[in-house]
């Protein structure tokens, strides 16, 4: 058997079965050393029958800090969406959730979970936003989307209205796309929403998009 064939069944083996027999970081180099004698990422993911994107998230592991390599080496770490949740967070964050990841602080969804939070809070400590994702978990959020009217407006605008509105612990969060707003707030903050929408003989979401 050929070091080209040798590669192909491991590969076959430790991306389309459940039980890998290998670790993340040696399946990455696997995929790296075939796409060198193939020519392109396309060829080994058509050789394989597995797709680029699937491989790509096998590399994200190579993305990350060495310490954090070492835990998925000696498969501390065996889990390939956390590799692709963290590839692009800096090495001091890397670590941070790949420690609490190991010990069971939180786990591959908490993490997803709090990567888009990471990426409009870029200068907070990561540890305070962990501490927000594992609280939130306890907490029932509801969440609605409407057209701004009065637009153009801004986030801070919104969130002033809203905390006069429910109050400042009811909202959870706000973000706006253009003029179109999601809304996350308590079910406490729901059930004031919807008292003040009946109040106005309106639907929750016709009070809304009033807004």
């Amino acid at each position: 058997m050929t070091q080209k064939d040798k590669l192909i069944v491991r590969l076959i083996l430790n991306t389309r079965r459940r039980n890998r027999i290998s670790n993340l970081i040696d399946v990455a180099t696997d995929i790296e050393n075939l796409k060198l004698k193939l020519g392109s990422l396309k060829k080994v993911a058509d050789v394989i029958s597995v797709s680029t994107n699937m491989l790509n998230r096998f590399l994200s592991v190579k993305k990350l800090n060495p310490e954090v390599q070492k835990l998925f080496y000696t498969r501390e770490i065996d889990n390939i969406n956390l590799a692709y949740y963290i590839k692009n967070l800096n090495f001091s964050d890397q670590l941070i959730l790949a420690k609490k990841y190991a010990s069971g602080e939180m786990n591959s969804q908490d993490i997803r979970v709090l990567m888009p939070l990471r990426k409009i809070n870029p200068d907070s400590n990561i540890i305070d936003l962990c501490e927000k994702v594992m609280k939130s978990k306890n907490i029932k959020i509801y969440i609605a989307q409407f057209e701004v009217l009065a637009y153009p407006t801004s986030k801070d605008t919104l969130t002033i209205k809203f905390e006069k509105l429910i109050g400042k612990k009811n909202l959870y969060s706000i973000s706006l796309d253009n003029n179109t707003c999601t809304l996350k707030v308590t079910k406490t903050g729901e059930k004031q929403l919807r008292e003040i929408a009946k109040s106005k003989n309106k639907s929750l979401q016709s009070f809304l998009n009033s807004i």
